[in-house]
């Protein structure tokens, strides 16, 4: 996500470079950069909706198995307190 968001910044810095030159020659190149910046934010997004989805999903799986702690597993422990606290911070 990190270098979608890198790419997409640096397409829009170089079409405002462009886009403040003004001259006739560059309106063919901002029109390749603004369809280029276009297809950056929309991979982006994706991504994004992904990311939310696999987090929604690791959530929901959580709820269902509940919260029950053991003694012996001191990481998932910790797993189910963050996603306790999440879900009382949420208000599920």
């Amino acid at each position: 996500m990190e270098k979608s968001e890198n790419e997409v910044r640096e397409k829009q810095s170089a079409l405002l470079k462009k886009e403040n030159e003004r001259n006739e020659e560059n309106k063919e190149e901002t029109d390749k950069l603004r369809k280029e910046l276009g297809a950056l934010k929309d991979r982006y997004k994706q991504t994004l909706r992904e990311v939310k989805g696999s987090i929604g999903g690791s959530m929901f799986e959580r709820f269902m198995r509940g919260f029950v702690r053991t003694r012996d597993n001191v990481e998932e422990n910790e797993k189910i307190s963050h996603s306790e606290f999440l879900f009382k911070k949420l208000k599920f």
